[in-house]
């Protein structure tokens, strides 16, 4: 019930389902190398990559993972770092705009950089400078 309320998919849906069938295919190279990265001795592998919800966005999931001893069976645990993610990104993207003005930057920059902001958090946004 958790991984459908919080994540999306149903588990009936997902079983017999490949893992990467869910992951945005941008991050699917990065995910096939973290998993490479799981040994026997159950030491965690972890790893972000965007998730397929069913609401149809993309949310951050930062996954840990591990084999269990002697076993072939994988133990994962996913946890939803969208916000923060998106936190972050307003963060960086407000301090390139604070170094831009402290370093008098042209305006059409400044503005550029809003704009690339904005965009950087919605998938809806598309912003120009004229």
């Amino acid at each position: 019930p958790d991984l459908e309320r919080d994540f999306g998919p149903a588990a009936e849906t997902l079983h017999g389902q490949a893992f990467s069938g869910q992951v945005q295919e941008e991050d699917r190279v990065g995910v096939r190398a973290a998993l490479s990265w799981i040994r026997d001795d159950g030491a965690p592998v972890v790893f972000e990559c965007r998730w397929h919800h069913n609401d149809g966005s993309w949310r951050w999931l930062e996954w840990t993972v591990a084999r269990r001893p002697g076993e072939t069976v994988l133990v994962a645990v996913g946890r939803d770092v969208t916000r923060w993610r998106e936190d972050e990104a307003m963060a960086i993207g407000q301090s390139r705009v604070l170094e831009q003005i402290v370093s008098h930057a042209p305006l059409t920059e400044v503005l550029g950089s809003i704009c690339a902001t904005l965009e950087t958090m919605s998938t809806r946004i598309r912003a120009a400078v004229r």
